[in-house]
């Protein structure tokens, strides 16, 4: 299956925030995260594998490249909230995806919260 319109959008921004990142350019990663992030939540429901990734990738940056694991614990938490109680809605085809992304997204925060505790 393809993507959407909307898929492609929030994907093509999340791909411009790793670039960005990847030179160095901080605030146009930050700013393309979030705008990505917002997009995302915006016009893709909850369990989307392409509004999980972004979640994922937007969360991870602030981990890694940040150094905030608190503010990753929060992007994260608030994208597998939203999607552990939709995810029964999720279109059959996009099903196994959501779920594999939900469980690497509870890996991170486990991580993460670690990280935050000691």
């Amino acid at each position: 299956m393809g993507r959407t319109t909307d898929q492609e959008h929030v994907y093509e921004l999340q791909a411009a925030a790793a670039s960005a990142l990847a030179a160095g350019r901080v605030d146009a990663a930050k700013a393309t995260f979030a705008e990505a992030t917002r997009l995302a939540c915006e016009v893709l429901p909850p369990a989307d594998p392409v509004r999980l990734a972004v979640a994922g990738a937007h969360a991870d940056a602030w981990f890694e490249h940040w150094n905030d694991a608190e503010r990753a614990w929060e992007i994260g938490q608030a994208a597998y909230d939203a999607a552990v109680f939709a995810i029964d809605d999720a279109p059959q085809e996009q099903y196994g995806e959501a779920v594999r992304l939900l469980s690497d997204l509870r890996d991170q925060m486990t991580f993460w919260a670690f990280r935050m505790s000691s």
